[in-house]
């Protein structure tokens, strides 16, 4: 779902959101937790390999759902896709 417009979208429902609310897309918070943010997740991604970086995307939802944010996530169209992800979204009503 590379290039769909979820970050679009996010900046635009964040617009008319109740205050407080968060507005994060999954890929970025990966990329600032787990890397340089010089290079582009597609490079992480060749770099690390599928498997590493759906480890990073289920631990980096779980965290981010633990740390009582409250808001909108914006998931990646393959991560719902994952078991595990899968699991952890649908546990905390995603």
């Amino acid at each position: 779902f590379s290039g769909a417009g979820k970050s679009t979208f996010l900046r635009e429902i964040e617009k008319s959101a109740p205050a407080g609310w968060e507005f994060e897309d999954l890929d970025e918070l990966i990329l600032r937790r787990h890397a340089d943010p010089t290079r582009s997740l597609s490079e992480w991604i060749e770099l690390w390999g599928w498997e590493q970086f759906r480890s990073y995307e289920e631990e980096t939802l779980q965290e981010w759902l633990t740390d009582g944010n409250r808001g909108v996530l914006a998931l990646g169209g393959g991560a719902l896709n994952e078991d595990n992800i899968g699991q952890v979204a649908q546990k905390a009503k995603i």
